[in-house]
């Protein structure tokens, strides 16, 4: 089975202008495609512009024993000063919390080594948390070692723009260069700029009453083309407007969304949603949210702790054919997770969860490129999501939401 033309065009198309890290010209080209787009769909076309601190790098690397090493900044972490920062390499292994607490004393003033992890498991410790560990422990600097050989690791901060310590992404072969030296010079660069950042997003159907709203995320990171994470979610979207452009049948309001800063802490979701009154909020049937799709295996749905909603989509998947893996627990890793806080029902649809041998594994790294995605997968990926959108129209907005 091949893709559909519409679905490889646009998933072309994105790819090609390179990895989309806001406020890059990748992201500004991306994002006026897709807003060509959807204006020229025929449905109602709008945008967000959302103001953020417009941090951008300038240059980043990591010096040990007379080499030079490439590494990636984190999002929104501080400069080093002008000559860079010399400290000591402690390796923390996982850098889980508890190898924090376990070498406390050790931490402060080194540059910390932590590891990079599988993104969609149940068990993961995300940089996050290991940044804020780093941060509590007085580290000088954290480096997040990467799993693709020759590659460096992206990734953000979950701080805002300047707050915490320097911190960077580095391949795995860096790493054991800083091991064996013992210690190593960063030298971080970045500017700020107050810019803004624009969602899009297109409405279909009547004028007014409950509206599925379906999700993805544009932005992406560096270090190659942000295809799995998350073209392939743009790509589904701007397909399925392609089909639902000239349909005159729906019965409620079928609104797609492209949201911006989904990297810097959700934050293009997260205004959105706080802009929704209470009763534009309880309009919100379902929020259908995806991201990182186009992989081998099943698909799984983090449902956000909405218990009716597992149900509701395994029938769906399971009238195609297709098996779902349902994770019920909020995980505050996508959009979804901004609907979901605010009552909405909503989820995340992705695959490679839980699959160590996915080739999830190339996402943040130089190995999330186009080759990457799977075109048949992407393209089951869409029948699913086209599946559960139509089931979706069939809802109530009390349908999915806790019975009070």
């Amino acid at each position: 089975m091949s893709a559909s033309p519409q679905l490889r065009r646009h998933l072309d198309i994105l790819c090609g202008f390179g990895g989309r890290r806001t406020g890059s010209a990748s992201e500004r080209q991306a994002s006026a495609y897709i807003g060509e787009v959807l204006a020229g769909s025929g449905g109602r076309a709008s945008w967000l512009d959302t103001p953020y601190a417009g941090w951008q790098p300038l240059e980043c690397f990591v010096e040990a024993a007379d080499s030079r090493f490439d590494a990636c900044a984190l999002l929104n972490v501080p400069a080093t000063a002008e000559a860079g920062l010399r400290a000591g390499i402690l390796d923390l292994g996982r850098g889980a919390p508890a190898d924090f607490a376990a070498r406390q004393d050790e931490v402060r003033g080194r540059i910390v080594l932590v590891r990079h992890e599988r993104m969609f498991a149940p068990d993961t410790v995300h940089r996050r948390v290991k940044y804020a560990e780093a941060v509590r422990c007085g580290a000088a600097a954290m480096l997040v070692v990467g799993h693709q050989p020759g590659s460096v690791v992206a990734g953000s901060s979950g701080m805002e723009a300047g707050e915490g310590i320097p911190a960077a992404g580095i391949a795995p072969e860096t790493a054991e260069a800083l091991r064996r030296a013992g210690s190593a010079r960063l030298l971080l660069r970045s500017a700020l700029a107050p810019a803004e950042a624009r969602s899009h997003f297109v409405e279909f159907g009547p004028e007014a009453g409950p509206v599925v709203v379906l999700s993805a995320h544009l932005d992406g990171h560096d270090p190659a083309e942000s295809a799995l994470d998350n073209a392939t979610g743009c790509a589904i979207l701007l397909a399925l407007i392609d089909e639902v452009a000239g349909r005159r049948d729906l019965p409620c309001r079928l609104r797609f969304a492209f949201f911006n800063l989904e990297e810097w802490r959700l934050t293009g979701s997260r205004e959105y949603v706080a802009r929704l009154s209470p009763e534009e909020r309880a309009e919100i049937v379902l929020n259908i949210n995806l991201d990182s799709l186009g992989m081998a295996g099943p698909m799984t749905a983090l449902t956000s702790g909405f218990e009716a909603l597992g149900p509701f989509l395994q029938r769906v998947f399971a009238g195609l054919g297709e098996d779902l893996g349902v994770h019920l627990p909020l995980q505050t890793n996508s959009d979804h997770a901004n609907f979901a806080e605010a009552g909405i029902p909503a989820f995340r649809l992705l695959s490679g969860f839980d699959d160590p041998e996915s080739v999830a594994m190339k996402i943040l790294s130089d190995g999330d490129r186009r080759e990457a995605v799977s075109l048949p997968d992407l393209d089951r990926a869409l029948g699913a999501t086209r599946a559960t959108m139509e089931a979706a129209l069939r809802l109530s907005p009390q349908d999915l939401r806790p019975v009070r």
